[in-house]
């Protein structure tokens, strides 16, 4: 499937009829998303294909950009095996740097992450709209992060997707924006999630504006 166009995805509208829930060791559902190729330039098309999903559920995918803008399209149907498969076409004047591919089914109630890097317009061309800091560091420390573009005091909800393609940590209404319309929030990282590369989602109430900082726990 190729987007027509991209727009940007009322995430907010997807967690709630969608139910994100955070993970609890009971959890036994599984599933992947890769992406090919690993690198690619504007313009180019990026092939994605996800296994685990519930047989023939409503899959709903968003792509994130390096600088935490969230664009979204269509969904696909997983088949009886429950995997799907679809492409992304990289915008003309995409940011360079590492994209983030998520892939999230209405019945397992599950993400899948994938990651690919494009060679795009320098990052240092981009305005502030989102990011962590450190965007790289252990388990066990505190990960800061920074979003703007939402609502003046504006009520926003977010929530960690880790490596293992499941949600963590879910919080729901319970910060704000500032005047200015920006969220800093932090994470003390526990030191038993997984190692690897995380996604925050932080969710506009009202705006609906999504923004998603990809960061990695070593």
């Amino acid at each position: 499937m190729r987007f027509p166009r991209l727009l940007l995805i009322p995430l907010l509208a997807l967690s709630l009829a969608w139910g994100i829930r955070p993970a609890f060791a009971a959890d036994t559902i599984t599933v992947t998303l890769q992406a090919a190729p690993l690198t690619l330039g504007v313009g180019e098309t990026v092939l994605l294909n996800g296994t685990g999903f519930n047989p023939r559920e409503r899959v709903g995918f968003w792509a994130t950009a390096p600088d935490g803008a969230v664009l979204g399209g269509r969904y696909v149907r997983s088949n009886g095996n429950g995997d799907i498969s679809f492409d992304f076409q990289v915008p003309a004047e995409a940011l360079g740097g590492r994209w983030a591919m998520t892939a999230y089914g209405q019945d397992s109630a599950t993400p899948a992450i994938a990651t690919f890097d494009v060679v795009g317009r320098p990052a240092q061309s981009a305005n502030l709209i989102a990011a962590a800091s450190p965007q790289s560091g252990p388990r066990g420390g505190t990960v800061r992060f920074t979003a703007t573009g939402f609502f003046e005091q504006e009520v926003i909800s977010y929530w960690f997707t880790g490596p293992d393609g499941k949600v963590y940590n879910a919080v729901s209404q319970e910060e704000h924006a500032n005047n200015d319309g920006r969220v800093d929030i932090s994470w003390n990282v526990p030191a038993n999630v997984p190692k690897g590369r995380w996604v925050v989602t932080i969710q506009g109430i009202l705006s609906v504006v999504s923004r998603g900082i990809v960061f990695e726990l070593t």
